[in-house]
């Protein structure tokens, strides 16, 4: 059996962390008959566990862990069907953070014994995952063999999400142009994207891959707390995507989205998968993506050009505005990727329209005349002395606190009259206090006017959703997080 050279790369470098685990974890598992280095990155051609000597030169391992920074031994062992068996000598590493890698080769010659073959990997002595593959007849070992999923180019890959990509116009009832979002073109009159790509805008139209524009107005499906709707539109007849399930996804594996500049360039967006998010309705992915924090709603693919999912706006639902995604994003220190795994809309159940939808207050209103609005947020309490200013403002309140304020310092544009209202919103987008109104007039060049509402803690732990509405018009809105 031949004695394979054992070869060693750096695979995926990532933060610095300040604890190392105690155990070494495996991110992924690769086979396959060749691969190359990019970005800096080992990549496989193509991944299957099928090799025939007689056109196949060579069988790669591709192994990937997660573990403590620091020197690492690495080595693998090849068991040949036969019962003999070779091990690689030990390549030392020194990983300069927790994710690291190495790839190792292993020369087919017609001699090779044909059969199931098995290849263990070790790190630092310890068992770090292993694979099986088949040499022998491809015509034999087809039933059995895994079909071979080929690694597109990047060429490849933004024809792929751009026949996917669907930008969305987005405007407030008064058609001022909010950020856009994205969606991907699922074929038959489908487009999904993230209740972000909806929540803040009172219009929708869905520029499509071949530049037609369509207004959007209706609904097949949504799931809020999942964060995915399904919308009427995009292009008829075209089939969907491949996909893959989210539970095939592994962390470090590379993936791809793409994004629209501001003359309509569309740029593709090389990233990877680094880590899950659990929540109580199902997980998400987290990406992390070498340029920005993903518009909503926009694809992502992985390197074989299968459709993952599509941005999602954050695990707190009702965000929407690009500030606040920005703070959300930062905490999960990542973009999360809703699995297109998730998404489900029963065929036979009619659209439901959107007008509907908003205004049954299922999906949230554009902010009109934050013009007028100088800062808002949460605060312990209000100092009244020569000017009402908030006291030890913050966005986070716990029952030991009782109670806090909402507070509002307008600066209006143009004269302000009307009726002002504070509603508030918990995670599931249900209204659990609304104030009563009372009356505004604020005029330009006047003192500053804040108006502020005191609430007690709510008892339930979460995030909750404050609007401050202007003649039932949304005018301002914050998000307070409650601890236990």
């Amino acid at each position: 059996m031949p004695n394979p050279l054992p070869i060693a790369a750096i695979l995926f470098l990532t933060a610095q962390v300040t604890s190392a685990p105690q155990s070494i974890s495996v991110l992924r598992a690769a086979i396959g008959p060749s691969g190359q280095i990019r970005n800096g990155d080992y990549v496989l051609d193509e991944e299957r566990s099928t090799f025939d000597p007689a056109r196949d030169k060579q069988v790669i391992v591709l192994f990937q862990w997660q573990g403590a920074p620091g020197l690492h031994r690495m080595a693998v062992t090849w068991k040949s069907p036969d019962g003999s068996s070779s091990s690689t000598r030990p390549v030392e590493y020194v990983a300069q953070d927790r994710r690291f890698g190495g790839y190792w080769p292993l020369t087919l010659t017609p001699a090779s014994a044909a059969g199931t073959w098995t290849v263990e990997a070790v790190v630092d002595g310890q068992p770090a995952g292993q694979l099986t593959f088949t040499v022998g007849d491809p015509a034999a070992a087809a039933p059995q063999a895994r079909p071979a999923r080929q690694i597109l180019t990047q060429a490849q890959l933004f024809a792929r999400l751009n026949d996917a990509f669907v930008v969305l116009e987005r405007s407030t009832s008064k058609g001022h142009r909010v950020d856009p979002a994205a969606g991907v073109a699922l074929g038959n009159g489908r487009i999904v994207t993230s209740m972000a790509a909806v929540d803040g805008a009172d219009a929708l139209i869905a520029v499509l891959p071949d530049g037609k524009r369509q207004p959007i107005t209706s609904v097949l499906a949504m799931n809020r707390a999942q964060d995915w709707i399904v919308l009427v539109g995009g292009p008829d007849g075209r089939s969907a995507p491949p996909t893959i399930d989210a539970a095939s996804v592994q962390v470090g594996d590379r993936c791809f989205s793409i994004d629209s500049g501001a003359t309509g360039s569309r740029l593709l967006v090389d990233g990877a998968i680094t880590g899950r998010a659990g929540t109580p309705v199902g997980p998400r992915l987290v990406a992390n993506l070498a340029a920005g924090t993903g518009t909503p709603g926009s694809p992502v693919f992985d390197e074989f050009g299968e459709l993952v999912g599509f941005i999602g706006g954050a695990l707190v639902p009702g965000v929407s505005d690009l500030g606040d995604l920005i703070r959300f994003r930062g905490e999960l220190r990542g973009a999360p990727v809703v699995p297109v795994s998730a998404v489900g809309a029963n065929p036979a159940t009619p659209p439901a329209a959107l007008a509907d939808l908003w205004s049954r207050g299922e999906i949230v209103h554009a902010l009109e005349g934050r013009e007028h609005v100088v800062s808002g947020g949460f605060a312990k309490g209000i100092l009244k002395d020569q000017t009402v200013r908030p006291a030890d403002q913050r966005d986070s309140f716990s029952p030991g606190d009782k109670e806090f304020v909402v507070f509002i310092t307008w600066g209006p544009q143009a004269r302000l009259k009307g009726l002002s209202t504070l509603r508030v919103y918990d995670d599931s987008n249900r209204m659990v206090m609304e104030s009563k109104p009372s009356k505004l007039d604020v005029r330009p060049g006047y003192p500053s006017v804040v108006s502020t509402w005191k609430l007690p803690v709510p008892a339930k732990a979460g995030f909750y959703r404050a609007e401050v509405l202007v003649d039932a018009v949304p005018i301002w809105r914050g998000f307070v997080r409650i601890t236990d």
